[in-house]
């Protein structure tokens, strides 16, 4: 029986960091042994690039790793961070309940900027 992992990033796919170091860990994983998911907070209204970037991340990754992007509106960044706890809870509690996780790591970015 596999070990399920859940990452919570709190932010985009597109992040650098979770680019260049979340996603290769996770990626690198012993298969037989873990199987990963992460959990990401998009906006509503993306740019055809920033689609095009988070599709192209599922696509590289996907074969390992179960993507769940929330995708959250609200008109100020209080808004957006309360929609995006509640879909979040709801979507870790389906998660839990499906794949009974044993381990979660959240991961917090800094953001400079609500735009």
């Amino acid at each position: 029986m596999k070990i399920h992992v859940l990452f919570i990033a709190n932010g985009s796919l597109t992040n650098p960091i979770l680019q260049s170091q979340g996603f290769p860990y996770l990626f690198n994983l012993d298969s037989s042994i873990y199987k990963s998911h992460v959990l990401s907070f998009e906006k509503t209204n993306l740019s055809n690039e920033n689609s095009a970037a988070i599709e192209a991340i599922i696509n590289r990754f996907g074969e390992k790793i179960n993507f769940y992007p929330i995708k959250a509106g609200g008109k100020s960044l209080m808004t957006f961070r309360l929609y995006s706890f509640i879909k979040g809870l709801k979507v870790i509690k389906n998660l839990r309940q499906n794949y009974d996780i044993k381990i979660f790591h959240a991961r917090n970015f800094f953001l400079l900027s609500y735009q």
